[in-house]
């Protein structure tokens, strides 16, 4: 299971650090940087730029992504 969660409907704005798996059912703006995995769901609209160990990607993403 993931360390976080952002469910589906959920719009977090800003920036977000950490070092734990992320993954994204809703929307993201800003930037995303964890020392762990990142997954983006089929239900996600991601306007970030994204860092991270691994990327999945099955919904929207729009930025620059180190993986």
């Amino acid at each position: 299971m993931a360390g976080t969660v952002i469910g589906e409907g959920l719009v977090v704005e800003g920036d977000i650090t950490g070092d734990e798996e992320i993954v994204i059912n809703g929307t993201l703006r800003g930037r995303l940087t964890t020392t762990d995995a990142v997954t983006v769901g089929g239900t996600a609209v991601v306007g970030a730029d994204i860092t991270g160990a691994s990327l999945s990607v099955a919904g929207q993403v729009t930025g620059d992504v180190t993986a």
